[in-house]
């Protein structure tokens, strides 16, 4: 009965033995379970920074090259620019200079075709051609003066007769000694359109070289009318 007690007691504490090896190999795989978990976990973390990182550094790769070449960009603006202005500033010096040495040149030619044509002037004769003489003029040209005393004046020369107040009438001759004035006058009409009418004078030479027109008026010689206001 003891030998019994003793096996059953042996084997109780095999069991129980294994037990508690079945037992700790159980926590064994648990914390190794969990262990590699972890690790898992830790290395997708890693995972995900060095993808973050990685994103952020191409990231930034890009904003340094869009930032270059925007620089860039500036840059070339920048020297075509300069050139530019060069270009220009180099015209505005080079083109008076150039036309300073075109005029000198060709005032040189010029003066030197003038001596030339002086010579050529030199080696003509000597003769100079007749004058033309000029056609004598009309008796009634000149400055006239009215013969009462009032001042008014006018001049006839070749074409037309200008009077003081700055009127001008045009005349034809009449045997040189008589003269006919025509023109226009607008006359004012009340109850239609402004009319114009043909006016003229006729004028004929005196023998004491007065100018006696038909309409009552004479004119002398405006030095003939100065020395009569003097008295002379």
């Amino acid at each position: 009965a003891a030998r019994e007690a003793a096996a059953v007691a042996g084997a109780a504490n095999q069991s129980r033995a294994a037990a508690s090896a079945a037992v700790a190999r159980e926590a064994e795989a648990s914390r190794a379970a969990r262990a590699m978990a972890a690790a898992a976990q830790r290395a997708e973390a890693a995972a995900e920074v060095r993808a973050a990182r990685e994103a952020a550094a191409r990231e930034k790769t890009a904003r340094e090259a869009v930032v270059a070449r925007r620089d860039a960009a500036a840059a070339r603006a920048s020297l075509n620019a300069l050139v530019l202005g060069l270009c220009i500033a180099a015209a505005a010096m080079v083109l008076p200079c150039l036309v300073v040495v075109g005029l000198c040149l060709r005032r040189r030619s010029t003066d030197k075709g003038g001596q030339k044509e002086g010579y050529e002037d030199l080696r003509e004769p000597l003769v100079a051609a007749p004058l033309t003489a000029a056609p004598p003029p009309e008796p009634f040209e000149g400055a006239w003066a009215a013969a009462d005393g009032s001042g008014r004046c006018a001049a006839i020369t070749a074409a037309k007769i200008v009077h003081a107040d700055g009127r001008e009438e045009r005349y034809t001759t009449v045997d040189g000694k008589a003269l006919y004035t025509h023109g226009l006058a607008a006359r004012q009409c009340w109850f239609g359109e402004d009319t114009q009418s043909v006016t003229g004078s006729f004028g004929r030479l005196n023998a004491d070289g007065a100018l006696s027109w038909d309409d009552g008026r004479v004119w002398v010689r405006e030095y003939a009318a100065v020395d009569s206001a003097l008295g002379a």
